[in-house]
């Protein structure tokens, strides 16, 4: 139930979600951000620690540097066509990688 709350949230848990129901879809993104949130609850009863959301802004970033740096290894570079995040790979001219 709480899972399903966080598809309108603005808070990273929410943008996890959103990201995975886009991939895999809603019934199974809700099954697979349940541990997360539940692990996110046990750590919060357990230390006693106030939870601080980064938001949604901070897991879009993070995951854009996540994907820069995977294309980087793979010898392409990732560059923003548009305003949002439509994104392509241009292939790096003298990398090899066999």
């Amino acid at each position: 139930m709480a899972t399903t709350s966080a598809r309108n949230s603005q808070s990273a848990l929410g943008a996890y979600y959103r990201h995975l129901s886009r991939r895999i879809g809603a019934d199974i993104a809700v099954f697979a951000t349940a541990p997360k949130s539940a692990t996110l609850i046990y750590r919060l009863l357990r230390c006693g620690k106030t939870y601080v959301d980064k938001g949604a802004p901070a897991y879009e970033q993070n995951r854009l540097l996540s994907l820069q740096s995977k294309a980087s290894q793979l010898g392409y570079l990732l560059v923003q066509t548009a305003r949002h995040f439509w994104l392509r790979l241009i292939r790096r001219p003298g990398i090899n990688l066999r």
